[in-house]
Parts: structure tokens; C-alpha cells; sequence
């Protein structure tokens, strides 16, 4: 009797109509991902929140006219703070696609020329990569 309860319930389910679920990748009504200038804002300021949305091991790309190397690194601290520069540092900030921004880190005729990559996962911002090209 069990089983045949049991096997009625499966099919009765089976056979239920489909319920509008939201296909996979798509948002929830309710869940929006974080704005990348707010997201930024605490990244820049608040070690400890840097260190939980930056990816481990980073990549890091340095590469020059001569030569590329990339490594994977445990990266501890970004710092986007010019007091922690010796020279004046310009940031520039461009989305390149709606889930991922360039966030350029450029020193004044220093050399210094850092881009740092940030992609959208599951609704928060990430550091994935840092490709150095300073001289």
C-alpha cells in the first residue's frame, strides 16, 4: 500500500505543471548586484573587507616590451590611497562590460602604471587580476 502511495504521489508531481522558475545566470526579483562605486568605496578604504573580495591566489601579469611573466599570488593589501604613494597617483575607473571594470592605477611621469581588473560574481565585485606594466 505504501509503495502504490508513493508511486502515486511521483507521478501525481510528475505530472504537475511547470512553475516560472527563473532560468539559470538570470537575478532573483529581489537580489541586485552591488554598484561597483559603492563596492569601491569600501574596497579602497577598509582592509578587511579588501582582503574577502580579493581572489586567492591573484593573478599578476608584469609585463614590459621585453618581457611577460604571470604569477599567482596571495595578495594581502591594494592600496588606492595616494598618502601610501610617494608619487601623485591618478585613478581611473571604466566599466568594460556590465560585470567587469578596469580600474587603472597611473602615477604622473613616475612610471607607475597598474591595471587592476574587478569582475561581478553571484551579485558582488571581485579583484581577480593585476596586470603591471609600470616601467
Amino acid at each position: 500500500m505504501k509503495s502504490a502511495l508513493l508511486l502515486f504521489y511521483s507521478i501525481l508531481f510528475s505530472c504537475s505543471p511547470a512553475t516560472n522558475k527563473p532560468e539559470h545566470g538570470s537575478l532573483n526579483s529581489h537580489a541586485t548586484a552591488e554598484s561597483f562605486f559603492t563596492f569601491f568605496n569600501n574596497f579602497s578604504k577598509d582592509s578587511i573587507f579588501q582582503i574577502a573580495r580579493i581572489d586567492s591566489p591573484l593573478l599578476v601579469i608584469k609585463s614590459d616590451e621585453v618581457d611577460e611573466s604571470k604569477e599567482w599570488m596571495d595578495v594581502q593589501y591594494v592600496s588606492f590611497k595616494q598618502k601610501d604613494w610617494k608619487e601623485t597617483i591618478k585613478i581611473t575607473i571604466e566599466e568594460l562590460t556590465p560585470d567587469t571594470t578596469r580600474v587603472l592605477l597611473q602615477g604622473e611621469d613616475t612610471g607607475i602604471y597598474l591595471e587592476h581588473y574587478f569582475a561581478l560574481r553571484n551579485l558582488q565585485w571581485h579583484l581577480y587580476k593585476i596586470l603591471n606594466l609600470s616601467t
